[in-house]
């Protein structure tokens, strides 16, 4: 039951098309607009083999990416159940022979395939432009600096970076899901959805660590603005324990969001 409800919103969502031509749209032109920044760096700033390098590329242009498709995403999971109470189809969904949890949770599902999709969608590009514009190399002399510079290495980390800004997205699609399941109406909704999101960020811009790393904003890009100082050489990625934390918050955010929101979906009346 639940994969037929996820295919549904699956299937709503690309029929609808806002979501979908804003990310096609999103992603190959932040990637030309990352590109055309690099060129105009200054004439030192040129001489730097490690900042014109694929991966550096890549995570600086994904990190935007992906702090604009959080917020399209989380406008789009407030309105997932607001907007058909709002509309009147709430009321006609509630009456059929489904389990509300089965109702929720497969439109949870559906969020995750999504983000998973956007997030697939941008690592494919920006791979691509990379190895048309800066190819992927060593950042630094790997004799002298150790393999964590190397190309291979890099890759992995690329990789691991993209799943925990995934694992990041879908957990601030639980938390817009699970305000449209406190709400009746759509503007209600997204204007709380959007105040809450707005003022998360401005925490983690603010205040910074530990509060910042408590936050589902900021799982979103914290991966590829680490993975962007690794490649610049500022800084490693590799601490212990690091993406098994992050991953563990990301989970724990998605199973309170989930577990709150099927019990008020629960509570809800016919007539919503």
């Amino acid at each position: 039951m639940f994969g037929i409800v996820a295919r549904i919103e699956w299937e709503k969502t690309w029929r609808q098309r806002t979501l979908p031509v804003a990310i096609l749209v999103l992603v190959p032109l932040l990637k030309v607009l990352a590109v055309l920044e690099l060129n105009h760096l200054s004439a030192e700033a040129q001489l730097d083999d490690i900042r014109l390098n694929g991966f550096y590329l890549a995570a600086h242009s994904s990190r935007w990416v992906l702090a604009i498709c959080a917020i399209l995403v989380f406008v789009d999971a407030t309105q997932r159940i607001a907007a058909e109470a709002e509309r009147g189809q709430l009321r006609m969904t509630l009456t059929r022979p489904v389990r509300r949890s089965a109702l929720f949770v497969g439109r949870m599902l559906a969020l995750a395939a999504i983000v998973v999709g956007i997030v697939a969608f941008d690592l494919v590009v920006g791979v691509a432009v990379g190895f048309a514009t800066k190819g992927f190399a060593d950042v630094a002399d790997v004799a002298l600096q150790g393999d964590q510079f190397g190309a291979a290495a890099l890759w992995g980390d690329l990789l691991r970076a993209y799943a925990l800004a995934a694992c990041g997205l879908i957990a601030v699609a639980a938390c817009g899901l699970w305000l449209s399941a406190c709400f009746r109406r759509a503007t209600t909704a997204l204007t709380t959805g959007l105040l809450l999101f707005c003022g998360a960020s401005l925490v983690a811009l603010v205040f910074g660590d530990p509060l910042a790393s408590m936050l589902p904003t900021t799982w979103v890009w914290r991966p590829l603005e680490t993975m962007e100082k690794l490649t610049s050489g500022v800084s490693l990625f590799r601490v212990p324990g690091e993406t098994v934390a992050a991953v563990a918050a990301c989970v724990g955010c998605v199973v309170v969001a989930v577990g709150s929101g099927v019990v008020r979906f629960a509570r809800r009346e016919h007539g919503e």
